[in-house]
């Protein structure tokens, strides 16, 4: 299941965004390869089906949820980015009840 080493955010202006997509987030393996793209859709733009490249996987996600997602990228440790069926992002496994100190 790859990693998620380090990642970058790029945040587009504009009614529509680039392409439909109001911000995207690229994602980095350890060894600095790129594994991944989570594309954030503007509202009233399509949600695309999930998609392989040659090297570099892609989701859509609605713009909404950018705040959930860079949260959870700079917050969790590991994260994983599965190429299964359905992409998904996954955090590691964590103690019940463990919280923020």
């Amino acid at each position: 299941m790859p990693m998620v080493y380090d990642y970058e955010v790029a945040i587009y202006g504009g009614p529509e965004g680039l392409d439909g997509d109001r911000a995207r987030i690229f994602l980095h393996a350890p060894d600095g390869q790129q594994t991944g793209t989570i594309h954030f859709r503007v509202p009233g733009a399509p949600l695309r089906p999930e998609r392989e490249g040659r090297t570099v996987s892609h989701i859509d996600l609605p713009e909404a949820m950018i705040a959930t997602i860079t949260d959870l990228l700079r917050n969790e440790k590991p994260i994983f980015f599965p190429k299964t069926t359905v992409r998904s992002l996954r955090t590691g496994k964590e103690p019940v009840g463990e919280g923020e100190e």
